[in-house]
């Protein structure tokens, strides 16, 4: 079920205190039984939505002119949470139809699917490759296949100019392939006749050998400021296991200045 879907369930409304509860359980669920996390993730993303929400109508003094979307949501989430004994250990297994009632989609009411474009406008992948002529990134054979409004992918073959001495994946050439998917990525933010991003740090997590094939790396956004970015990578093999965890900070500095 998608989190951004609006949900209807019967219920009584609860007090302001019990939504700050409500959010309060769902943030430290963990993963007991799988199920009980992905609902979690779902509810707390349908939580953070409506929260932010009633922040911004109390700031405008309207916080009673609630609109019924946003307390039918609420409302939903917390009688489910209720409904289920009120633990974020509880097994889910046992109470099918209060799953089955959260998940009935509420067309009247629904909570718009759109997030914010991070890029500056749409990624031009061909132009991406062409820059890349002549430099590092084609001479390890780097090249850019997708791109999202907040997320940029790339893939790295792993053969004689990337493997190291025991035959495996070097993880300077994982550094690499982050550092140009980050870069790259914090470029396509900024107005490049003015700003440009160079790397400040980045560190890197070795979590498995890769000796053959492509790898693929995916850049997305944590941080946009105007001063700073902040790139998390995720490199994976060619059965999507992680081979290595990157996290690249950036600066953003006026062209011409060293």
């Amino acid at each position: 079920m998608s989190a951004r879907s609006g949900f209807w369930y019967a219920c009584s409304p609860p007090s302001a205190p019990g939504w700050c509860r409500f959010f309060d359980l769902l943030t430290c669920c963990t993963d007991e039984d799988g199920l009980m996390r992905d609902v979690a993730l779902c509810c707390r993303s349908i939580a953070i939505d409506v929260r932010g929400l009633l922040r911004i109508d109390t700031q405008e003094g309207s916080a009673e002119k609630l609109r019924p979307s946003q307390t039918d949501v609420f409302n939903a989430l917390a009688s489910f949470l209720v409904a289920v004994g009120s633990q974020p250990y509880c097994n889910l297994a046992s109470h099918p139809r209060h799953l089955d009632a959260l998940a009935i989609p509420d067309t009247r009411y629904p909570i718009p699917d759109t997030q914010p474009m991070t890029f500056r406008e749409p990624v031009d992948l061909v132009a991406l490759n062409a820059a890349s002529r002549d430099t590092l990134i084609e001479h390890l054979g780097i090249v850019f296949t997708e791109a999202g409004d907040d997320w940029l992918r790339a893939t790295m073959p792993v053969d004689a100019r990337t493997r190291q001495p025991y035959g495996l994946l070097h993880g300077g050439a994982s550094v690499v392939l982050a550092e140009t998917l980050g870069s790259s990525a914090g470029n396509l933010c900024v107005d490049m006749t003015t700003r440009m991003c160079v790397g400040l740090e980045i560190n890197a997590n070795h979590l498995r050998a890769a000796t053959q094939g492509l790898v693929t790396g995916t850049a997305r956004a944590v941080h946009v400021g105007r001063s700073t970015h902040v790139w998390d990578i995720t490199i994976e093999n060619p059965v999507g296991k992680r081979v290595c965890v990157s996290r690249l900070t950036l600066a953003v500095v006026a062209r011409g200045n060293g």
